[in-house]
């Protein structure tokens, strides 16, 4: 059901994957070194959306997964908003 929406979405919105919705609405923030409330991303293979999005919080990363909330150190492949 996920995936259905998601191709609707997609289709209706006219962007084609999620990463670029979210541009179209926050700053992409090219760093290593992510702020605290950052929204992220990290490509997952396999997932639906194919990312596990989640935020910064103190220098860390809390990600949404499949197997619930994951806590990481910020990783060269991830790509960060900065919402304000």
């Amino acid at each position: 059901a996920a995936l259905l929406r998601y191709e609707r979405f997609k289709r209706n919105s006219g962007f084609n994957n999620i990463v670029e919705a979210i541009d179209a609405r926050f700053n992409r923030s090219h760093t290593l070194h992510p702020k605290h409330g950052d929204l992220v991303a990290r490509p997952v293979v396999g997932a639906v959306l194919g990312y596990a999005f989640g935020v910064c919080i103190n220098g860390n990363l809390a990600l949404m997964s499949e197997q619930g909330v994951m806590k990481s150190a910020p990783e060269v492949d991830d790509i960060y908003w900065t919402v304000e």
